[in-house]
Parts: C-alpha cells; sequence; structure tokens
C-alpha cells in the first residue's frame, strides 16, 4: 500500500511540474501550433462529427516536446452526447508514462495527457488527439456550438499554453446546410498620390521629408458577405521603373493573402516609395489588384 502511495505521489509532482501556472500564454507557439478539423463542417441532429487536434509546426527544427495536455471544454450535453470510446489519442508511443484520452462528465471536459520521463515527443508529428461527438437527434433549429481548447505543452526549453476554440454547426434532421456561398464587397479608396520633394538642405545637398501623400486614400477594403472564409491578395504593379509600392495593414507590412472570415472586413494601404523620374500631373503610375481566395 506505501509503495502505491508513493508513485501516485511521485506521478502528481511531475504534473505540477509539467503543467504549472509558470507558463507563456500566446495565441500561436513557437514551434507548437496547433490545427483544427472538424468533420463534416455541417452535421446533421442525430449523426456524429469528428474532430481532429494536430500540432501544426512540430518538424525537425521544432523545440522537442516532453509533456502535452490538450482539454476541451464546454461539452454542453442537450447539444454534444460524449459516447464511450469515442475520444483516442493518436499518438503510437509505448514509450510514454501517459498517453490517454479521457472524458470528465462533471466537468464536461475531453483532455488527453502525453508524458513522457525521458526523451521526447518523436518528430516530426501531425495527428494528436481525435473525438467524437454524436448531435442530439431532437435538435429542430439550425445553430453552432463552441467549445474553448486549451493546449499546454513542455517543451525542452520553455512551457507554452495555447487557446483556441472548436465550432460545430449542425441543423435539424433531414435538412442540408446552405450551400458554401463566396461573396465579397470591396470599397476602393480614391488612391490618389502626391509626391513632395520636400526640403532643400543647403548643408548635406538633398531634399528632406521628401514622399509620398494619399490624404488617407489608398487603401481597399474587403469585406466578407458570404457564408465561408476566404482570402483576399492585393497586388501592385507600377507603370514607372522608379516607384515601387507595397501594402500595410495599418501597422506590418502584408505579404501574404489576409484570411477574412465570414462577416468580416479587412482593409490594406498601399504605400509608395521611389521619386519620379519627371513631372507628373494626373498620371496613371499603377494598377492594384485584389485576388479572392487564392487562384
Amino acid at each position: 500500500m506505501m509503495m502505491n502511495i508513493k508513485k501516485m505521489s511521485a506521478f502528481l509532482l511531475v504534473l505540477f511540474l509539467l503543467f504549472s501556472n509558470r507558463t507563456v500564454t500566446s495565441s500561436a507557439a513557437e514551434n507548437a501550433g496547433i490545427g483544427i478539423s472538424v468533420s463534416p463542417e455541417t452535421v446533421q441532429a442525430g449523426e456524429r462529427v469528428t474532430v481532429t487536434v494536430s500540432l501544426t509546426d512540430y518538424d525537425e527544427e521544432a523545440v522537442p516536446i516532453r509533456g502535452m495536455q490538450i482539454d476541451v471544454t464546454d461539452v454542453d450535453e442537450s447539444i454534444l452526447t460524449v459516447e464511450d470510446g469515442s475520444y483516442v489519442s493518436l499518438i503510437n508511443d509505448p514509450t510514454a508514462v501517459e498517453n490517454v484520452a479521457v472524458y470528465q462528465q462533471f466537468n464536461q471536459l475531453l483532455r488527453l495527457l502525453y508524458i513522457r520521463w525521458e526523451g521526447t515527443l518523436a518528430q516530426p508529428y501531425e495527428d494528436v488527439f481525435q473525438m467524437t461527438f454524436l448531435v442530439n437527434p431532437e435538435l429542430t433549429e439550425a445553430g453552432s456550438i463552441t467549445l474553448p481548447l486549451t493546449a499546454k505543452f513542455q517543451t525542452t526549453e520553455s512551457r507554452v499554453t495555447l487557446n483556441d476554440e472548436i465550432k460545430i454547426s449542425y441543423v435539424p434532421a433531414g435538412e442540408q446546410p446552405d450551400p458554401d456561398v463566396v461573396s465579397v464587397d470591396i470599397e476602393w479608396g480614391g488612391m490618389d498620390y502626391t509626391y513632395t520633394e520636400g526640403t532643400w538642405n543647403t548643408d548635406t545637398h538633398s531634399y528632406e521629408n521628401s514622399g509620398w501623400d494619399d490624404e488617407g486614400s489608398g487603401y481597399v477594403k474587403v469585406t466578407n458577405s458570404g457564408n465561408v472564409d476566404t482570402t483576399a491578395e492585393f497586388v501592385f504593379e507600377s507603370d514607372r521603373e522608379e516607384i515601387s509600392g507595397s501594402f500595410t495593414d495599418g501597422a506590418d507590412t502584408v505579404s501574404a493573402p489576409l484570411d477574412i472570415a465570414a462577416g468580416q472586413s479587412r482593409t490594406a494601404y498601399l504605400r509608395l516609395s521611389g521619386e519620379p523620374a519627371d513631372d507628373l500631373n494626373n498620371t496613371k503610375i499603377g494598377t492594384v489588384t485584389v485576388k479572392i481566395g487564392g487562384e
């Protein structure tokens, strides 16, 4: 009996060391990102929906993981039923101290717990946790439920906590979900730019405070008016070799397509650089193209 007590005490101590409150909280972990897939995207009442949690940036260059705890909370049993055997760890590691998925009904909690005494999680690794929910067959209205997800990692260098969420959409039995509709509204600024040479500095023999000014007109705003997420890519093609342009979101440079969720808007601002080779008066200097949803 004493041996069992000692083993349990040691186990609890390891959990404290791995998952104490001394964590770094962020929306995206360095070398330990989380991905979530839901299938089907919209499920009928009385059918099952499968959620898979994966590691998105865990490759050969990632910081090795020694412990991991993934919690999915707020499982409302009036909407979702968790059946025995419907949750499982996808990590194949017989040498792990703990590698188990559990359901705590009284806490409305699904948990994956993975711990190693020595060594680390094999690299690369993708899918790690899978759960299947039965949607209440008595639901008569379409809707959705959001399940908060918290992932805690103990790497060989630090502790990291990630927060995300799982959204499950459902419709009554026999009813098909609305078809995916990609639709956007684009608002264009006037795109009027003026170049100022600035002030001549007699000491340095150069102009200072020169540059382009759009007086707030150099922007493109894209609003997602459809019912599915999409992307918007912003491209500037200059008609003049000496003038170039780039986009920002108001703070950071936009060098890749922007994600735009259904009902949301994103705005890109065009910033010009380069000195005109000659005088310009109501002259076209380039073209802005907006690409929706990729190619």
